[in-house]
């Protein structure tokens, strides 16, 4: 229904006689964004199998508890241990699923 539409137009459409508080952006236009630069949104990060990789950040700002990014998305299976170790499997079961391709 809105296909077509540029930012601003989306958000008075004429004849709908309703107000929408919205605007839509192509990622390329939120990547570029100045208004999404200058609060800081996207923020780099180090990842062990790409380098540095751009990141969405904070979704709003607030004051007292500040956000940040603790660390990239984990690898594939990197956790695979420490979560199979927790839902009760052994180390054997868990050598034995590896081995078998299950993980």
């Amino acid at each position: 229904m809105l296909q077509g539409f540029t930012a601003v137009p989306a958000m008075y459409p004429p004849g709908w006689g309703v107000f929408f508080a919205l605007s839509f952006y192509a990622i390329d236009e939120v990547a570029q964004g100045p208004h999404f630069k200058e609060r800081g949104f996207f923020v780099e990060v180090d990842h062990p199998m790409t380098g540095t990789v751009t990141y969405p950040g904070r979704p709003f700002l607030m004051e007292k508890t500040p956000w940040y990014l603790r660390r990239p998305a984990p690898l594939l299976g990197q956790h695979n241990n420490e979560v199979y170790t927790e839902l009760g499997y052994s180390n054997e079961d868990i050598a034995r699923m590896r081995g078998s391709g299950i993980i």
